[in-house]
């Protein structure tokens, strides 16, 4: 029996970010996604660093690496559309433990 998904949803997730690759998002099986949104926040008082990995039929891309993100401020690492496939997954992490992450999604259904 096949796997019943909404045709379009849209999402918001948010995220802590750790000081290890952290799993922020898998696409789900039966669904492509268009992240819309990819931002991280630094609400400590001191500088930082963060990074993202997008993992895809067994290869590691990076998106960012070490992105120096001023005490209270934020970053986005994308400038347009980013298309995830089936079981694509997004992996994330900082420097210290003061960062969150903020991800906007539309995930559709495969057809």
């Amino acid at each position: 029996m096949p796997i019943l998904v909404p045709l379009n949803t849209f999402k918001t997730l948010a995220n802590t970010v750790t000081t290890s690759d952290a799993l922020a998002y898998q696409t789900p099986t039966g669904v492509s996604t268009v992240v819309l949104l990819a931002q991280f926040v630094n609400a400590g008082s001191v500088a930082g660093e963060v990074s993202a990995n997008l993992y895809r039929s067994g290869a590691n891309t990076e998106l960012i690496k070490q992105m120096r993100i001023s005490a209270n401020d934020a970053s986005t690492f994308l400038t347009g559309r980013l298309v995830l496939e089936e079981g694509n997954r997004l992996f994330i992490r900082a420097n210290n433990a003061n960062f969150k992450f903020v991800f906007s999604y539309l995930e559709t259904a495969n057809a």
